[in-house]
């Protein structure tokens, strides 16, 4: 019979271009970079002494001076104002050419009067949005969105995730039925027993399978109702099939075998057992297979 596994798991690789990887801080449109296109270099607000009332200062108007630091013009800039706690979006609109210094006052904040000696906050600028002259548009949430990870791959394949019930067919047509179960101690145990349409109607396989982490192998020790053993080890899956390769004692004889699950899907494995033709393991010739699908799933001890 075939391999034991999880379930079937996708590996997805990707590969920069190293053109991609050289590419400039900004894309044509500056649109695509995780760098803000504008740059803030001054965001304050002015207090001048003599208000309305004796000993009271003014507040003038707010000062955003910004550099458009993309390769086109900006027409729309959206910048956040923070001030003692309290957020305004001043939305600035031109056309604000690359490389080119832009100062512009706004009123927000402005007109307040505080006491001629009491503190002078300042405000904190932020750009949270542009639109570029060829429409397309640069926000931190795209920026983020676009460079989040991808899905996290799919789990390594495991014997553990067999858990459950597998109806399976053998190439001459018998009925077997698999179950693993997953043990307390980390094993994964496989009770195999055939129904009453094979041959060897109610013969039982017991496999037991554990993983070492020292050596870095899982083993596997199998006992049958015929009296037949067999023992064997397995460096892991390599793709979406595990192969354990060892002795069977079948009676007075010792045949070096080997046995391979491969996973076709979540739901589907197939289970094939190969004999040595000789006292090598150069060459292999199939004892029997079995076509697997799942039935139910059962994570019990």
């Amino acid at each position: 019979m075939k391999r034991t596994l999880t379930a079937l798991f996708a590996l997805g690789i990707a590969a920069l271009s190293p053109l991609l990887a050289a590419a400039p801080a900004f894309s044509a449109t500056g649109a695509s970079s995780s760098v803000p296109p504008i740059t803030v270099e001054d965001c304050h607000l002015d207090y001048s002494p003599g208000g309305i009332l004796p000993l009271t200062k003014t507040v003038g108007p707010l000062h955003i001076d910004f550099r458009n630091d993309a390769k086109q013009p900006v027409i729309e800039a959206r910048f956040k104002v923070r001030l003692n706690g309290r957020d305004v979006i001043i939305v600035d609109k031109g056309t604000f050419s690359p490389d080119v210094e832009i100062k512009h006052l706004f009123r927000n904040f402005s007109g307040g009067e505080h006491f001629l000696f009491s503190r002078q906050p300042q405000p904190t600028c932020s750009l949270v949005g542009a639109t570029f002259a060829d429409g397309s548009t640069w926000s931190p949430s795209a920026v983020a969105a676009s460079v989040a990870p991808a899905a996290s791959a799919a789990p390594k394949p495991s014997l553990a995730q067999f858990a459950g019930t597998w109806n399976c067919v053998t190439a001459a047509g018998s009925q077997v039925v698999d179950t693993f179960t997953n043990a307390p101690n980390g094993d994964v145990l496989l009770h195999q027993a055939w129904t009453a349409t094979n041959p060897a109607a109610n013969g039982t396989w017991d496999q037991t399978f554990s993983f070492a982490s020292a050596p870095g192998l899982w083993t596997v020790k199998l006992v049958g109702s015929n009296g037949w053993t067999f023992a064997g080890s397995s460096p892991g899956f390599v793709g979406n099939a595990i192969l354990f390769t060892g002795i069977q004692n079948q009676g007075s004889a010792r045949v070096l075998v080997r046995e391979r699950f491969t996973v076709d899907s979540a739901n589907r494995f197939e289970h094939v057992w190969e004999r040595s033709s000789g006292a090598s393991n150069a060459t292999w010739a199939p004892s029997s297979y079995a076509d697997c699908k799942r039935t139910t799933v059962t994570l019990g001890s």
